[in-house]
């Protein structure tokens, strides 16, 4: 539990409500909603506001009973954890905002932020995200519905009335900004290198349709858990001065949300055999879908999964999702006719493309590995054990 910070402000304590860390590395995290305002009485573990980080939201309690007494971070500012987002004034009875400190030393404010909140719109959690995704600034719309709520209409309409003209802007969503700085800071600290192969699904096509409730994505997967085995320097973290190697295979799958990318995590893959590893990617897919996948089931993975062959993408260029070693990118599946003994018949064929981190495996390792995946889905009895 975070240690409380209290201040004295006309003679009233006043507690510090911290950022909390909810991962282990430490990462800024964005105010989504206020749910109380300067002034509000709140009681211990009341719900104070709505943040997001590493594209999971979570929910700020208060840590005392009193009035709200500061707001620091507004909605749509960010701040790192540990900094302060607002102070509660305790063993008051209705007093309002005070601003002189008695005593005690202030906690400097996350930058960016200085106008204290001053109003607050009750919004569903969808029309809130749809208005942040339009760039609708709520507080300017009027309310056209039932006892003067704001609809779905009236953001969507603000947003055309912001966009008229020869050019048009959207605000960065809290998911996109996360997705910038990650890819960005990918790309400028690792040395990337991406290799391409096709492997030959053809005898896997058969196993498939005998086990029609596994999908293409479940072998793929299992592949790739079972080469981490053997190829441990793909399934870890280049630390400077050492090169960690994972003792469980955490892999990450990519999905795709209406809100951006998301990257939930498989633990202990290894445990899984093919059908376990469906089911578990399928609930994973359909928490993110529903915006119900929590912090935890987006954080600690050691390799990642991205399958783009639904869009028709053939081969693509994969950025590492960091601190890992390896990504792999699944392509959409190739006909073409060769001969075998002569004969001319069908070849089902797999696009992938590994992109590894030079500086934890070179490109004979990392091409191993890539045959060693192949190898399995070109021989998918070694995908059951």
């Amino acid at each position: 539990m975070a240690k409380l910070n209290t201040f004295l402000t006309e003679d009233r304590p006043l507690i510090d409500v911290p950022m909390p860390q909810t991962t282990d590395e430490p990462m800024e995290s964005v105010i989504v909603f206020w749910y109380k305002v300067i002034g509000d009485t709140v009681t211990q573990h009341d719900v104070l506001a709505e943040v997001q980080t590493e594209k999971a939201t979570f929910e700020v309690e208060s840590p005392a009973s009193g009035v709200l007494q500061e707001v620091w971070v507004q909605r749509g500012e960010a701040a790192p954890p540990g900094a302060v987002l607002a102070r509660i004034a305790t063993d008051v009875d209705g007093a309002g905002p005070a601003s002189v400190v008695k005593t005690g030393e202030s906690v400097p404010p996350a930058t960016g932020l200085q106008t204290p909140q001053t109003e607050r719109v009750a919004l569903p959690p969808r029309l809130r995200r749809l208005a942040q995704e339009l760039g609708v600034d709520v507080t300017t719309l009027r309310g056209s519905g039932t006892n003067r709520k704001i609809t779905e209409e009236e953001i969507r309409r603000a947003a055309a009335v912001a966009t008229e003209g020869t050019q048009s802007s959207i605000s960065v969503t809290p998911v996109r900004r996360t997705i910038a700085k990650r890819m960005t800071q990918s790309l400028l600290e690792a040395p990337q290198l991406t290799e391409h192969a096709w492997a030959d699904v053809t005898e896997l096509e058969r196993w498939r349709i005998r086990f029609q409730n596994i999908g293409w994505n479940a072998w793929v997967l299992r592949a790739v858990v079972l080469a981490l085995q053997d190829h441990p320097m793909l399934n870890a973290v280049w630390e400077d001065t050492r090169i960690r190697l994972q003792t469980g295979v955490h892999l990450g799958v990519a999905v795709d949300a209406k809100e951006g990318l998301y990257v939930p995590v498989v633990r202990d893959a290894q445990l899984l055999n093919v059908d376990q590893l469906q089911q578990v990617v399928q609930t994973l897919a359909n928490k993110v879908r529903s915006a119900k996948v929590c912090q935890e089931e987006l954080t600690g993975g050691t390799f990642t999964v991205t399958n783009l062959g639904g869009y028709g993408v053939e081969f693509f260029t994969p950025i590492l999702n960091p601190p890992q070693a390896a990504i792999l990118g699944v392509g959409k599946m190739d006909e073409r006719m060769v001969l075998v003994d002569g004969q001319g018949t069908v070849q089902k064929r797999l696009p992938l493309s590994l992109t590894f981190d030079h500086r934890v495996v070179d490109g004979g390792p990392a091409a191993r590995f890539l045959q060693s995946i192949i190898w399995r889905l070109q021989e998918p009895q070694t995908l059951m054990r």
